[in-house]
């Protein structure tokens, strides 16, 4: 049985169902209680003052918290926006109720701290990479990726999504593809794309991160 597994076990708790398109967490919102996600399909953005939104990750299946990094300060107020992209249940721990367990079980706050870290550190690579990396670099990686989950040699690029999710507009975004096309790269057939030289791109993904 895993940390949440055991949480959940050890405190009772009830399933809460939410939908589709609902906001689990809103950004500057109080969090009174951690919550708990099972085979959750989510989206994580950020608005910033000029109302421009950034998408920050999309995860697909995700089991485990959300919002433990502000639940523990002393005002915990969201910093992020997470979305449910299906409908699902999740679980809500009351902090007065999960500090008196991890008082009474050490042992829980060990794993509890430790998955917190991983994802942390997940979370920074990630964004480091955003940072760190090209438009263009971090745009072959999306391509490449997207190359890889699709069952055929042609597969569709989301341009708002993705751009979103690098902080670049759509049309910084369709420039990258139009020079990859140019290139001999890429060629696009109706709405979908196909790879012609997939080796040069992954060769020049590598050469960048070799050369960091």
């Amino acid at each position: 049985m895993d940390l949440f597994q055991q949480l959940i076990s050890e405190l009772n708790l009830p399933k809460i169902s939410y939908v589709k398109n609902e906001l689990l967490l809103q950004q500057s919102t109080p969090i009174n209680s951690l919550l708990f996600c099972q085979d959750a399909d989510l989206t994580i953005f950020h608005i910033n003052e000029h109302g421009k939104e950034f998408i920050l990750g999309v995860d697909t299946n995700y089991s485990g918290p959300l919002g433990e990094m502000e639940f523990f300060q002393q005002k915990p107020y969201s910093t992020l926006n997470v979305k449910a992209n299906k409908a699902g249940y999740l679980y809500k721990i009351p902090k007065l109720k999960l500090l008196e367990l991890l008082r009474e079980k050490p042992e829980l706050t060990i794993l509890l701290l430790e998955f917190i870290s991983t994802r942390y550190n997940k979370n920074i690579t990630k964004l480091m990479n955003n940072i760190t990396l090209s438009a263009r670099i971090n745009v072959i990686e999306q391509v490449l990726e997207l190359k890889q989950h699709s069952n055929s040699p042609l597969f569709k690029i989301p341009v708002t999504l993705k751009a979103k999710q690098l902080g670049i507009t759509d049309r910084c975004y369709r420039q990258i593809l139009q020079v990859l096309e140019k290139e001999n790269k890429l060629i696009k057939q109706g709405h979908e794309f196909e790879l012609l030289d997939e080796k040069a791109l992954k060769d020049e993904v590598l050469y960048t991160e070799v050369d960091k």
